[in-house]
């Protein structure tokens, strides 16, 4: 996608620079820094006085922490496999913060509810009242997406689309907008709306899969392959749709081991419960694409398959690709011969000089093999 597609964003989104909850803490933290510095000669107090102050900022300053402890504690048990009591402890903190959270803590606890626990609802409505007092449009459009995608994840694609149409019409200079409402988009079906919100999301690994995820839907399986691939070169991915998007552009040529590679690349993928991508659905995969039956059964499901939805007792018809695209893109990549576009306006002197220097290279070439064989 060039980038003179990309019409100009009216509203830029700014974060504030300081926000209060931050300026109290390091504020604290700072005054008591100096005390602690500062010449006993500069200082009009006692040592033992001097000692007892800084106690008690280091106290106010902890308390006014709590919230980040408790939510770094309630991390740390799910990490260690303690789900229950993690989840618990997050509870704890939506319900009796003690202390005002910073806005990215509200926004990380929300999200975290949404895209990690079994009630999403929770995350939801905490972060629909945070939208209801929030005087901050910065805050109230990142929470607005996440409430996007709470919906998105409990099943309301209407309400998840309602919501990120609402902040797109406005123009917002937001990339994880685009993100979720083209994804949102995709899912409902509405393909060319998607189209038009991907174009506007520049090289964004993730909206370079939703436009991977469009190609596959319209049949355009060529330029699928060709951006998977592309992708997989030139980027890191770590998360699971994509390996299951490139899975499918490689199964429909029929190029097995790179799928059988894809699918278990996925595996090993961090996953969100907004993601329908479980591990058993991509074992399923792996087992079904082995047999002839499943593997058509499974590029004729593209559909399905790209967005998690059942495929295996499908009636849809797989058009198998001709056999020199099957060649063609079982050739490895890096071994493709480069081609002069303007092979045709050569003389016969430039052409017989071209041959000339890859007879050379040929020549070379041997030459090379057989001073390796000896």
């Amino acid at each position: 996608m060039s980038d003179n597609k990309t019409k100009e964003k009216k509203n830029k989104l700014h974060s504030p620079f300081m926000q209060l909850t931050t300026l109290r803490r390091f504020g604290i933290l700072i005054i008591t820094f100096l005390i602690a510095y500062i010449p006993e000669n500069s200082l009009p107090v006692s040592r033992p006085v001097r000692s007892l102050i800084i106690v008690a900022l280091l106290l106010v300053w902890t308390f006014f922490e709590l919230a980040s402890l408790r939510l770094s504690h309630a991390r740390r048990l799910i990490q260690k496999g303690k789900k229950e009591k993690g989840w618990k402890a997050f509870k704890g903190v939506v319900k009796t913060p003690i202390v005002p959270l910073s806005s990215d803590e509200k926004l990380f606890l929300g999200t975290a509810f949404i895209q990690h626990s079994d009630e999403p609802e929770v995350g939801i409505a905490y972060l629909e009242k945070w939208i209801s007092k929030t005087k901050s449009e910065y805050n109230r459009i990142r929470a607005t997406n996440a409430v996007a995608l709470g919906y998105f994840r409990i099943g309301n694609k209407e309400k998840a689309i309602e919501l990120s149409k609402d902040l797109y019409e406005k123009d917002y200079d937001d990339v994880g907008l685009l993100i979720n409402y083209s994804t949102f988009l995709l899912a409902n079906g509405d393909y060319e709306k998607a189209f038009d919100v991907i174009e506007k999301g520049g090289n964004n690994i993730y909206i370079l899969d939703n436009l991977g995820v469009y190609y596959l839907v319209n049949g355009m399986h060529k330029d699928a392959i060709k951006l998977y691939r592309e992708i997989l070169d030139n980027m890191h991915p770590h998360f699971v749709e994509f390996y299951i998007h490139a899975f499918q552009s490689e199964l429909y040529y029929s190029c097995k081991a790179n799928a059988r590679e894809m699918l278990r690349a996925s595996l090993s993928c961090p996953r969100v419960l907004t993601s329908p991508f479980s591990k058993e659905y991509v074992e399923r995969l792996l087992k079904e694409m082995e047999n002839s039956s499943g593997e058509a059964k499974i590029n004729a499901s593209v559909e399905e398959v790209a967005f998690g939805k059942e495929w295996a007792n499908t009636q849809k018809v797989y058009i198998k690709p001709s056999q020199e695209d099957i060649d063609y893109f079982h050739k490895d990549p890096y071994d493709e011969v480069e081609v002069d576009l303007d092979e045709d306006n050569k003389t016969d002197d430039e052409v017989k000089e071209s041959e000339n220097e890859q007879n050379v290279q040929n020549n070379n070439a041997e030459l090379v093999d057989e001073a390796i064989k000896k």
